[in-house]
């Protein structure tokens, strides 16, 4: 398991140690390095991360106050059901649509052309065909774009199904062959924003969500 800087550090840059472990952890859940139904043992976690427990202990509170942990005693990662997570990509895909549009209404084009950067790490991953890259490109390239929607309300609600989601998403080495199919669908997102374009925006946001490998809900 790597404990490397958050893909989101950039963007926020955490001064406090608190704040840097419960960041560190925010990474391993949104790439899928944490598995489900994994239990979050404080004093390993901390060892891995080469920090006291105590900042430790107050992230996975933070997290488990979030709904994105589970358990009392030893919180753990969720394991969710085919439901749960159909669940979570019908609520993500109404809320990244509200984001784009939010984001045509209020961002300027310079904040918009930001994401030509996110746009970029995904080629990269794709290029070498890496799914745990791919994975931090993808997550960050949606939340990149809730924030340009500057609506805090809109990122404290999204950031948490990715959060849930991360864990289950998992990149198995026969579907690696499958990531250059995601990246036209990311240049729509980001052309029509660009644009925009707010029907292109809605449209390809939700071809991105319903008809991607990589977002396939899964059926129970």
């Amino acid at each position: 398991m790597s404990t490397q800087t958050s893909p989101f550090d950039s963007l926020e840059s955490p001064a406090l140690l608190q704040e840097q472990v419960y960041q560190q952890i925010r990474h391993l859940l949104i790439t899928g390095q944490l598995a489900p139904g994994q239990k979050l043992v404080i004093r390993t976690l901390a060892e891995q991360m080469g920090t006291s427990p105590m900042p430790v202990r107050d992230a996975l509170q933070r997290l488990a106050a979030q709904g994105v942990l589970s358990g009392k005693r030893t919180l753990c990662v969720p394991e969710l059901s085919g439901q749960d997570v159909n669940d979570i990509l019908s609520i993500r895909l109404q809320l990244e649509i509200l984001a784009v549009e939010h984001v045509i209404e209020r961002a300027t084009d310079s904040e918009i052309a930001s994401l030509e950067d996110e746009y970029q790490a995904l080629e990269a991953a794709v290029a070498r065909n890496n799914a745990h890259a791919f994975l931090q490109a993808n997550a960050h390239f949606h939340l990149k774009i809730a924030l340009l929607a500057h609506s805090q309300m809109l990122v404290s609600t999204v950031e948490p199904l990715w959060l849930r989601m991360g864990p289950t998403i998992k990149l198995l080495p026969h579907e690696r062959a499958h990531l250059p199919a995601v990246l036209p669908v990311h240049r729509r997102i980001l052309d029509a924003l660009v644009a925009r374009d707010v029907t292109a925006a809605r449209q390809a946001i939700r071809d991105d969500l319903l008809n991607t490998n990589m977002d396939q809900p899964l059926r129970t």
